[in-house]
């Protein structure tokens, strides 16, 4: 998934999080919901379909500075997979503004989602985005291009 920096003809707008120190690309029209302790940080859930859902959730990570400590891509996507579904496709590493990000892509009988993880400012970011099967073919480059914009820092 390559970094993203289109706004998808006015799908898509700039987003930034000052106190959390992120910034992406957000569907224009979602609903978002900030802080569920234990569950995400924050969340983008669609209007009309609430099933589709972006999240991003940290947690606590100082062992290692970057994702690679952890294990090679396709090694955490193996293992992410036994509760998440099927890979679809190879899990892949890649670098933007200088984080080291792991993006996988998983399918299951509840749906379509895609991953994306770094370590970066002593947490482990996870930026997931979910819809339903029979609405992935029309939603899938808006997720990736939102997934894809995700960078932890201003």
């Amino acid at each position: 998934m390559p970094p993203a920096t289109t706004k998808m003809g006015g799908l898509l707008e700039k987003y930034a999080d000052v106190t959390r120190g992120f910034r992406m690309m957000k569907p224009t029209t979602w609903n978002e919901f900030t802080g569920e302790p234990g569950a995400y940080d924050v969340r983008f859930v669609d209007v009309v379909s609430p099933v589709d859902s972006i999240t991003l959730s940290t947690s606590a990570y100082t062992a290692n500075p970057t994702i690679t400590a952890l294990a090679d891509a396709p090694k955490l996507g193996a293992k992410l997979a036994a509760s998440r579904g099927e890979l679809v496709g190879t899990p892949r590493a890649r670098e933007s503004d200088g984080i080291v990000f792991y993006d996988f892509e998983f399918s299951s009988d509840v749906g379509h989602e895609i991953l994306t993880m770094c370590v970066h400012k002593n947490k482990l970011w996870q930026m997931s985005a979910k819809a339903p099967e029979k609405s992935w073919a029309k939603r899938k480059d808006l997720y990736q291009n939102a997934v894809g914009s995700f960078v932890p820092k201003l």
